[in-house]
């Protein structure tokens, strides 16, 4: 879907007649953060981003792009998974040791792209950053947000995801740290008994992953993932 120019190496060569996802998001709360802690905060940022290369290598094919201390932005390559990787972004960060308590705003959004530098995300353009970023302005009640080109997706549907994003926003805010733990082990693909194996401290028994999921509203969570994920494929294919 893209690959690096012969003709200009410092940008990576796009087909812009695909469709791509764009994640542009910022710490939650990162202000009351003092100078001598604000490097806690980038490296937090920076485990994450070197999760999301290892567990979607299909989707997450350039690093994460960190700027400003606590600001962050991603290119998603295969779009049907941006919805699951914000998931996985915030459920990643919430489960960080308690003295972070951090959460991210994240706004998705879903266009085409016209450059793209490899050493800068942030420093690429087209519709989705431009639909990203102006979601990301936007975002008051909400911490999580979706946005898609006019020419490329009916008005009917846009609205229906973007609801279907805010329910799930949510969810997630009221997730205990033990349902986004299981939550996240979901997102893998893992089954149950393997994420009740790879619980911290202790394994823990399939009955009790289960009820995390129920309680948390996993069957809703993915219901609305393969809803999503139906709708970039025939968007993309079209």
């Amino acid at each position: 879907m893209f690959r690096r120019s012969q003709r200009e190496e410092k940008l990576v060569r796009v087909d812009q007649l695909s469709l791509y996802a764009v994640l542009t998001g910022d710490i939650i709360g990162s202000r009351r953060w003092n100078a001598q802690r604000r490097p806690e905060l980038f490296d937090a940022l920076r485990t994450v981003a070197q999760q999301l290369q290892t567990q979607f290598p299909a989707a997450v094919r350039l690093p994460i792009d960190l700027y400003r201390g606590d600001s962050w932005q991603l290119l998603i390559v295969e779009p049907q998974d941006a919805l699951r990787i914000a998931i996985y972004i915030r459920t990643t960060l919430r489960l960080l040791p308690a003295s972070f308590r951090l959460d991210s705003r994240i706004a998705i959004g879903l266009g085409t792209i016209d450059f793209l530098p490899t050493d800068r995300i942030s420093q690429g353009d087209g519709p989705a950053f431009q639909r990203s970023g102006q979601v990301l302005q936007t975002l008051e009640y909400w911490q999580m947000g979706l946005d898609a080109t006019d020419d490329l997706w009916p008005p009917a549907l846009r609205t229906t995801l973007q609801a279907l994003v805010h329910h799930l926003d949510f969810l997630i805010q009221h997730w205990t740290p033990k349902q986004g733990r299981a939550i996240r082990g979901a997102l893998l693909g893992q089954n149950q008994e393997t994420i009740g194996r790879s619980w911290p401290d202790a394994p823990i028994s399939q009955q009790a992953v289960a009820q995390h999921l129920q309680r948390s509203g996993w069957s809703a969570v993915e219901e609305t993932l393969h809803a999503f994920e139906i709708a970039c494929k025939t968007i993309n294919y079209n």
